[in-house]
């Protein structure tokens, strides 16, 4: 255009298909970023199906408000989003018959638990985080030693046995 052409028109499709895709896909794409923080999203047998059913629901979600600031009000759309949430909620939640993984029935022990915060968490939760995207730990949690864990073991998961956190 500087140099007084015409604009190629195939880069204008092209741009609306690029903001047709971000409009969508939003919102899984901000849940796979924190995914990691939530274990039944990638560690489940069927993560595939747990995810497909986030996608599906983010885009029926982010269709009814493109629809609503239309002037059009579509309440189907939400609904059947949240039951897809809903769905993928029952698809990823344990089966009772089921152990949960190798921790048996008293619940992980001390080396299962460090060694999962040491894969998915202390590479940000610490003091001088690894991640290089963060200065200061996230919230300011650190999760170097086994007081620290144990200091927020509540917010990992609120029926540890007693026994395990010693």
């Amino acid at each position: 255009m500087k140099a007084g052409d015409a604009p190629n028109p195939l880069d204008g499709k092209r741009g609306k298909q690029r903001s047709v895709h971000n409009t969508y896909f939003t919102l899984p794409v901000v849940l796979l970023m924190v995914s990691n923080h939530y274990s039944f999203i990638y560690s489940h047998e069927l993560a595939w199906v747990v995810m497909v059913l986030f996608i599906f629901a983010g885009v029926l979600i982010r269709q009814f408000f493109v629809l609503m600031h239309a002037g059009k009000t579509q309440p189907a759309y939400p609904a059947f989003g949240v039951a897809l949430i809903l769905l993928a909620f029952w698809v990823a939640a344990p089966s009772a018959s089921s152990p949960s993984g190798t921790a048996g029935a008293q619940g992980p022990d001390q080396a299962q638990i460090t060694g999962l915060i040491e894969q998915h968490c202390v590479q940000c939760h610490a003091r001088n985080p690894e991640h290089a995207g963060f200065s200061a730990p996230p919230a300011g949690l650190t999760f170097e030693n086994w007081d620290e864990i144990l200091g927020q073991k509540r917010r990992f998961n609120r029926s540890w046995p007693a026994a395990t956190c010693r």
